[in-house]
Parts: C-alpha cells; sequence; structure tokens
C-alpha cells in the first residue's frame, strides 16, 4: 500500500495487502469488493476486523456507518438489513 496514512495508522492493514496474492491481484482487487461479497480468502478483512473498523453505506438519499463486525456474519454473507436504505 502506497497510503502514508495506510501504513501510519492501519499497519495490520498494510502489512496483509502487501502479503496478498501476486502484483495482479495486488492492483486490480480491491478490499471494498471483497467486504461486499465477504469473501472468505480475502486476506485483508482479518486486518479490518482486529482495527475495529467500520463500512459506510451510501444509497441516494442516505448514508449510515455499520461496524465492521455486525456488516459481515459469515464467509460469504453479510447482514441483508444493512444494505436497506436508511430512513
Amino acid at each position: 500500500i502506497d497510503s502514508p496514512l495506510v501504513r501510519r495508522w492501519c499497519v495490520p492493514l498494510a502489512e496483509s495487502a502487501a502479503q496478498t496474492g501476486g502484483p495482479q491481484v495486488q492492483n486490480q482487487g480491491t478490499i471494498g469488493g471483497a467486504l461486499a461479497v465477504a469473501s472468505p480468502t480475502a486476506d485483508a478483512l482479518p486486518a479490518l476486523a482486529v482495527l475495529d473498523s467500520a463500512v459506510e453505506l451510501r444509497s441516494e438519499s442516505a448514508a449510515r456507518v455499520v461496524p465492521y463486525r455486525e456488516f459481515i456474519t459469515g464467509p460469504g454473507i453479510t447482514e441483508p438489513t444493512h444494505l436497506a436504505d436508511a430512513p
């Protein structure tokens, strides 16, 4: 990861990203994509759990923040209520 902010404040994420796959995966895969499908093979997701991160969900009319541990409920499973629009 080239971001000085990530390397300074999110060391586990920077370290896991550096160990993930080869150059093709590192240059094409995204953390957002891995989150969206709750990929059980995504190397960066455990780092997000360790960092007690959150996911910001947006629609055309609203945005809200959901704790990571509530968003991903199992391998390949995201909590469906978190994909609905916030009132």
